[in-house]
């Protein structure tokens, strides 16, 4: 499915497996990964929210901040790379004097609190992987980068930005210049929500300044 926000496209797509497979992921999740804040009923996790700070509950992690290195989600790393191919595909970017990586994948955590709007600027194309849902979730937001600059942004309200209902499996990709988030929701709806999410990068061995797709990427 392609949502557009004026120029701008936004992927979604589907992993299509059943609940036990997600199940199994948030088990690998909880269990592979060290956490160095405790993830269990007894937590108030309100105190940190729905925001970056979520990812640092694995920050000993081995394989922090490149889960995609972690062979017990490599099924899903490799459908998050096919659904970055077909989203490049599907809009002929050329790419025939560059090469796309994947570079970082966080594990992330929500708990019943709003998240601002944000970009990953300096990235390429960005994406977002949902593997377990539950409460009265808030829609994901994009907003038209237009109105992000002058003159445009004193005109920025609330119709100009986009809502996507999730649902465990799907997968975003889009540009990553455009702010997306969930805004601030009320403590008192409850929910959680876990997710992969990180970000693709180019390499060229041709046009200058670029760094190489040889380089390691775990000394970056």
């Amino acid at each position: 499915m392609i949502h557009q926000i004026f120029p701008q496209k936004i992927y979604q797509t589907n992993i299509n497996k059943d609940p036990q497979f997600h199940l199994d992921t948030l088990l690998e999740a909880q269990q592979t990964c060290d956490d160095t804040i405790p993830i269990d009923e007894g937590y108030d996790h309100s105190t940190y929210g729905y925001t970056s700070v979520s990812k640092r509950y694995w920050v000993d992690s081995n394989t922090y901040g490149k889960e995609h290195k972690n062979k017990n989600f490599e099924e899903i790393f490799s459908f998050i790379n096919r659904s970055a191919s077909d989203y490049l595909k599907k809009f002929n970017i050329n790419l025939s004097n560059y090469d796309i990586a994947l570079t970082n994948s966080f594990l992330n955590f929500g708990d019943g609190v709003g998240n601002s709007l944000h970009d990953h600027i300096g990235a390429f194309i960005s994406y977002t992987y949902y593997f377990h849902l539950e409460g009265n979730l808030p829609n994901l937001k994009f907003v038209d980068p237009i109105f992000n600059i002058w003159p445009w942004k004193m005109f920025y309200n609330e119709n100009h930005l986009m809502d996507i209902k999730l649902r465990a499996g799907d997968c975003l990709i889009f540009p990553s210049y455009i702010k997306h988030g969930t805004n601030d929701i009320p403590k008192q709806n409850n929910y959680r929500r876990w997710f992969f999410n990180g970000d693709f990068h180019l390499f060229s061995d041709i046009i200058p300044n670029f760094p190489s797709l040889n380089v390691d990427q775990d000394s970056s």
